[in-house]
């Protein structure tokens, strides 16, 4: 927050000095709404530096498959994601194909934007006084999960499914952001029609 002389708020007098509050995270549909596309690019840069991906073990038994991703946080000083971690949605999508054809997929969005409910979230979910879910902060008195990437560490997601033995399998792992679900955009600004766009943050392509 560098300093510098200006105005901090529109009606506010002229100081010689003022912090600036044009530092960036990692959220690019607000700057996106003003036009500030230089703000969206490094929101989009800074996710795309905060974690890497990989293979961390394949097995095989018959004819299921498991393959666990090691999801690494190597560039936030805090765990991902952050911020109102009830409504972010960071999530690890896994695509499996075979010979041109789907053989699994998880962490889909459809065309309305809804997120597969299958999808390996990294959230944080709070509870009301009843200890049920709520996504409305004021009514949440608890924590009922927290299952998000610690700065420097990483966590390890576990997908199962059925192939036939043998099989030369093609996987894409996709660490994914989105700053808040779709629907629930659709639900409080109906007319604004406001796309909230999914960013891909690392990818990884191999065959097992």
């Amino acid at each position: 927050m560098k300093p510098a002389a200006g105005k901090a708020a529109e009606l506010a007098p002229r100081r010689s000095k003022v912090y600036s509050h044009r530092f960036t995270g990692a959220n690019a549909v607000v700057p996106t709404l003003f036009g500030a596309d230089d703000r969206r690019e490094l929101a989009i840069k800074n996710l795309r530096s905060a974690a890497r991906i990989r293979v961390a073990s394949v097995s095989r038994s018959g004819k299921k498959v498991r393959v666990r991703v090691r999801v690494s946080n190597v560039g936030a000083g805090h765990s991902l994601p952050t911020g109102v971690t009830e409504l972010r949605q960071l999530w690890l999508a896994l695509e499996v194909r075979y010979g041109g054809e789907d053989v699994y997929n998880s962490g889909a969005v459809d065309a309305d934007g809804v997120l597969d409910p299958r999808a390996h979230l990294f959230h944080v979910v709070l509870a009301d006084g009843s200890g049920r879910p709520v996504t409305k902060v004021w009514r949440g008195v608890s924590v009922l999960v927290d299952h998000r990437v610690p700065a420097g560490k990483s966590v390890i997601e576990t997908f199962q499914f059925n192939s036939p033995p043998g099989n030369r399998l093609q996987v894409t792992a996709r660490l994914l952001y989105r700053s808040v679900p779709q629907e629930l955009v659709d639900e409080l600004l109906p007319k604004r029609k406001i796309k909230i766009p999914v960013i891909e943050m690392t990818r990884l392509r191999t065959t097992i």
